[in-house]
């Protein structure tokens, strides 16, 4: 990860805002974060299996979420991986599911930390 760049592109975030505000916003964080385990789960099981289109699938699954969050550096090694998986090349693809794991969880944090209060602010009647 490149340490000038950040995890979360605040405009992308910003843009998702003007669309439909922080409820909107919320939404897509709180998506983000319930896919996350299933498909991080599927890239594990899927290598573990050697089941590659299951990678494939579960990276670019990934690369599309991190796109509309403006996760960019996420979304490259979705990406990469992704690419690896099409291809079958297996050299390195454990490592890089490593590193893709490491990065979900370092952009969720990213992700709170700039949309803290998440989507049950928006929701009233909740104590």
């Amino acid at each position: 990860m490149s340490p000038d760049k950040p995890l979360v592109d605040p405009e992308a975030l910003d843009r998702l805002r003007s669309w439909g505000g922080d409820a909107l916003l919320g939404r897509m964080i709180s998506l983000f974060e319930e896919l996350m385990p299933e498909r991080t789960e599927a890239l594990a099981e899927g290598l573990a299996r050697g089941d590659l289109e299951r990678v494939e699938r579960a990276a670019h699954s990934l690369k599309s979420s991190a796109g509309n969050l403006g996760a960019e550096e996420l979304r490259r090694q979705a990406g990469r991986l992704e690419e690896a998986a099409a291809t079958g090349d297996r050299a390195g693809m454990d490592s890089l599911v490593e590193e893709l794991l490491e990065c979900c969880k370092e952009t969720t944090a990213a992700l709170r930390r700039l949309h803290p209060e998440g989507p049950e602010s928006s929701t009233e009647g909740e104590s």
